[in-house]
């Protein structure tokens, strides 16, 4: 009973595992929305490193740079870009898509997706 437990523990964590194999670095598309409602953003971000270590985020908005670490925690990104509040991605489609909510109460919102 136990090895029958095993191997359907197993089963189910495999296709979780191999989720993110081939990492989720990269160059992305960026549209947002500031939490304040003071408008829309565009931008690109260039995502590196992978979960072992940790990402390495680098934002270009306008003339703006911004720069972060992340930690991914099943399919849940979050990163430290030195404000109060990090960014908190949901990872979609394997990484080709970062669905985040930044900002007090978490009402920004951003979308990268990959180039």
């Amino acid at each position: 009973m136990k090895k029958m437990m095993l191997i359907a523990l197993c089963a189910f964590l495999a296709p979780v595992a191999s989720l993110y194999a081939d990492g989720i670095g990269g160059t992305y598309t960026c549209e947002g929305k500031n939490p304040n409602g003071s408008g829309r953003y565009q931008g690109t971000v260039v995502i590196s490193g992978d979960a072992n270590s940790g990402y390495t985020f680098n934002w270009t908005i306008g003339e703006s740079q911004y720069s972060g670490t992340g930690t991914l925690s099943g399919d849940t990104l979050t990163v430290d870009w030195g404000e109060p509040d990090p960014v908190v991605y949901k990872v979609k489609d394997d990484g080709a898509v970062l669905k985040g909510k930044w900002g007090p109460g978490g009402k920004g919102r951003e979308t990268l997706t990959r180039q």
